[in-house]
């Protein structure tokens, strides 16, 4: 984002947030689909597809809070080790742009998205099978990837032609490409623009490695810096890298419940608020996506 928020007490949001990642991944598994206006139809494997989501969210949440805690000491815990959570934060962003794009027609959209897992499959399936299908040592992994494929065939939509070229299955969009598709509401394609702009393309640097994410990932073990300096370095990403993990993981939990309506409003905008006090750009967040949603 275009700041580094205040030094933030994360001890000050880490039960309210991990409560809620909890309670999502619940509520989907328990009483899907919640109050979603009735009528809107939705793909059979769309609760599979958010409970995973939600519980891999809530573990990429501990495994970040876990390698960046300062409290209680662990000498096998080193401070740097928050340089390594901006990836894993893209990912769970992915997952965040998957959901916005995906409610907005969820017949089609969840649909789309395990034919093209299936492609994936398949494509993988085969390039084995040309290079490896006369060793027999590989015959029980391409058994059981083909009986994978056969078993998810019919239950994904999959047809005979699909099946016998895949090329007739349009892979399923990232982020980048979701703007673009046709049938997006404008909202939605706003949105996801807006997380493009402010957040993906960083973590995108970051996880890539060009220059400004490599700067950002690797100054502090160059010798000309001070040491001094890699500890100011050290905090301030942490604090930064933290409450946009935090945000992203915040904006899942609302997207979730402005879709069903669990009963969750109140504590998100509990955790919104104690997160915007520390970061301008998390408030402006939440006013311009959540805000008025979450009330509503």
């Amino acid at each position: 984002m275009t700041e580094s928020p205040a030094h933030l007490d994360f001890g000050l949001v880490q039960p309210q947030l991990v409560e809620l990642l909890v309670a999502t991944g619940n509520w989907i598994e328990r009483s899907w689909p919640g109050r979603r206006p009735a009528g809107a139809k939705a793909h059979e494997g769309t609760r599979a597809l958010l409970l995973s989501f939600a519980r891999l969210i809530e573990n990429s949440w501990r495994s970040a809070a876990y390698l960046c805690a300062d409290i209680p000491k662990d000498p096998g815990r080193r401070a740097e080790y928050v340089l390594s959570v901006s990836p894993l934060t893209r990912t769970i962003l992915e997952a965040l742009c998957t959901t916005i794009f995906v409610f907005g027609d969820l017949e089609s959209r969840v649909a789309w998205f395990y034919k093209s897992g299936w492609r994936e499959v398949r494509e993988e399936f085969l390039r084995v099978k040309e290079r490896y299908g006369d060793d027999p040592e590989w015959e029980p992994y391409l058994s059981a990837k083909g009986s994978l494929l056969d078993r998810t065939k019919l239950q994904w939509g999959v047809s005979d032609e699909e099946a016998a070229d895949v090329s007739l299955i349009k892979r399923f969009p990232l982020p980048d490409r979701m703007v673009s598709q046709n049938g997006l509401s404008h909202d939605r394609r706003e949105q996801i623009q807006y997380f493009m702009d402010w957040y993906y393309r960083k973590m995108s640097q970051d996880a890539h490695l060009s220059w400004p994410g490599l700067a950002r990932r690797a100054a502090i073990f160059l010798p000309a810096t001070e040491p001094a300096e890699r500890e100011r370095i050290v905090a301030s990403a942490r604090t930064d890298i933290l409450s946009t993990l935090a945000a992203v993981c915040l904006a899942f939990v609302s997207e979730i419940e402005v879709e069903c309506r669990f009963g969750m409003g109140q504590k998100a905008m509990y955790a919104w608020t104690i997160l915007g006090d520390f970061s301008p750009d998390t408030k402006e967040l939440c006013d311009r996506f959540y805000r008025t949603q979450l009330a509503g």
